[in-house]
């Protein structure tokens, strides 16, 4: 069957309503595939063959019309419609292509704006410096968030009688609670022990102070050289230490302890941002591919803002809401799709 009959045989078919999905799908493929031209005589073809009971009133059908007569092809002339007007209006095939086209443009939407927008996490060792803050899950489910050019080292497989790692720089840390594994952090001559807390701990190699800042719980600093306990820290308290003052304990108030932290959500106020964009940025924070389905989709704007310590989940639960997509996760990827209306 050549491609004339294959797309006439379609178009009857769509008309009574008989077309399956597949039919659909290669229909669509048809109509889009179908110069301007072509298609308009396939459907004037079809229409006039097609017997039906429903016809619409003079009025709607002028309406139609008029729509279709104000547009112009290419070439600046009027289009095909303007030669066949009174035959139009007596067959009706006017509103006929309007509603035929109307149906395949809105199966096109869905079926074919498929291209498909991927971004791609580069693979990057927690040791090593990157530009970006990073969201890091371990392997107890703590979470530990990293200011740019900060790193960290595992130095136990977390299943002996501690949990321990070593920071370059700084990060904040919502450990997930253990009785019996305390969590030890390793910064330049500080050691934080903590059971189950959030923190924030600012320990650059280039500065002579070190800041623990507690936001929820209680944990233990010490002196890794001369083996003294320094403070035991809870809620709002913080410790600055440095080899040249004596430790120096305060209490601060939330408005000092949301500002010690409010690096954390760089980057996650998105304001009139598109999808890709935002992608681009939750791929690297979270080290994940993420595939948009639909480059309309990639475009769509968001404003949204987020603390920085969501789990990556919620803040797609919360995108998806506002731009009306869903998602898959799995394997390290995340997959957008607009959802079917």
């Amino acid at each position: 069957m050549n491609t004339t009959v294959t797309l006439k045989s379609l178009l009857n078919r769509y008309l009574r309503g008989e077309c399956s999905n597949a039919d659909l799908q290669q229909l669509a493929e048809k109509v889009n595939n179908s110069n301007d031209k072509d298609l308009r005589n396939q459907l004037e073809t079809v229409w006039f063959e097609y017997n039906t009971t429903e016809s619409l009133s003079e009025e709607d059908t002028q309406k139609i019309l008029t729509a279709i007569l104000s547009s112009k092809d290419n070439d600046g002339r009027a289009n095909i419609w303007t030669v066949r007007r009174k035959w139009f209006l007596r067959t009706g095939i006017a509103a006929a292509c309007i509603v035929i086209l109307a149906g395949i443009g809105a199966f096109l939407n869905q079926t074919f704006d498929q291209e498909s927008i991927v971004i791609t996490a580069k693979p990057v060792n927690l040791s090593e410096n990157v530009s970006y803050v990073r969201n890091v899950l371990l392997q107890d489910s703590s979470i530990v968030i990293l200011q740019a050019n900060s790193t960290i080292e595992i130095l136990s497989d977390f299943k002996g009688s501690t949990r321990e790692i070593r920071l370059v720089g700084e990060a904040f840390f919502d450990i997930k609670r253990d009785t019996k594994r305390p969590f030890i952090i390793y910064s330049s001559e500080l050691k934080t022990t903590v059971l189950g807390t959030a923190f924030n701990i600012k320990a650059w190699p280039n500065q002579n102070q070190i800041q623990v800042t507690v936001t929820r719980g209680k944990v233990r600093v010490e002196n890794t050289e001369t083996k003294k306990i320094l403070a035991d820290l809870s809620r709002s308290e913080k410790i600055e230490y440095s080899k040249t003052k004596i430790p120096e304990i305060k209490h601060i108030d939330t408005f000092a302890v949301k500002k010690t932290v409010d690096w954390i959500k760089q980057d996650m106020e998105f304001n009139e941002m598109n999808l890709k964009e935002i992608s681009v940025i939750l791929s690297k924070r979270y080290n994940v591919d993420i595939e948009i389905h639909g480059s309309k989709l990639a475009e769509t704007l968001v404003v949204a803002s987020f603390i920085g310590t969501e789990p990556l989940e919620e803040i797609l639960k919360v995108l998806c809401s506002i731009n009306s997509s869903t998602y898959t996760m799995g394997n390290g990827k995340v997959n957008i799709y607009q959802s079917k209306k």
